[in-house]
């Protein structure tokens, strides 16, 4: 238990460096950079989500066939948070679908809205895997959009809890995004 309250507190702590980079530097230039919140920041569907809901959050997704509860999460995430430009639509998600040890962050970056420039568009599920660390038992989920850029979606408990993009700006997430990359095919 404690390995994993350490796992969420380092998860917490990397998504609030990121939270704060993206923050500092919006409000230093004029236009919206691509270190905003973190990837994982923008989901509204759930893993019971109707075709009609996920239609009317995401009308970039083209609907798949046959995903699971994670694949759908992550999904929603990427349509209903990273890409929503509505603040109160984002916190919702966050509210609804984030793990409850990485809620709050998400809660506060949820107004740090992703500019429409770099939103993740035409999502689709490539690979499920699982992912066990620190005690911590979930999946990742491997999502390619336009432009050959990747989203990689943790879910943990049924639970949005972390999301690493190919096109992070930061080292450290660039250097997370491809270790985690690495556990699929």
């Amino acid at each position: 238990m404690k390995k994993r309250k350490t796992f969420y507190k380092k998860i917490s702590y990397g998504l609030l460096i990121a939270v704060a980079i993206g923050v500092l530097s919006g409000c230093s230039s004029k236009e919206a950079t691509t270190a905003a919140p973190s990837p994982s920041a923008t989901i509204e569907a759930s893993a019971a989500a109707s075709p009609s809901d996920t239609a009317t959050a995401s009308p970039t997704a083209e609907p798949e066939k046959d995903l699971n509860a994670s694949e759908q999460l992550t999904l929603g995430y990427i349509n209903s948070y990273y890409n929503e430009a509505d603040v109160e639509a984002r916190k919702k998600f966050a509210q609804e679908h984030m793990h409850p040890d990485v809620q709050s962050v998400f809660i506060f970056a949820a107004s740090a809205v992703i500019d429409e420039k770099d939103h993740f568009l035409n999502p689709k599920v490539v690979e499920t895997v699982d992912y066990e660390k620190d005690g911590a038992k979930g999946s990742l989920t491997l999502v390619k959009g336009d432009g050959d850029k990747e989203f990689i979606g943790l879910i943990i408990e049924d639970k949005f809890s972390f999301g690493f993009i190919s096109t992070a700006t930061s080292d450290d997430m660039k250097a997370a995004f491809e270790g985690v990359r690495a556990q699929f095919k």
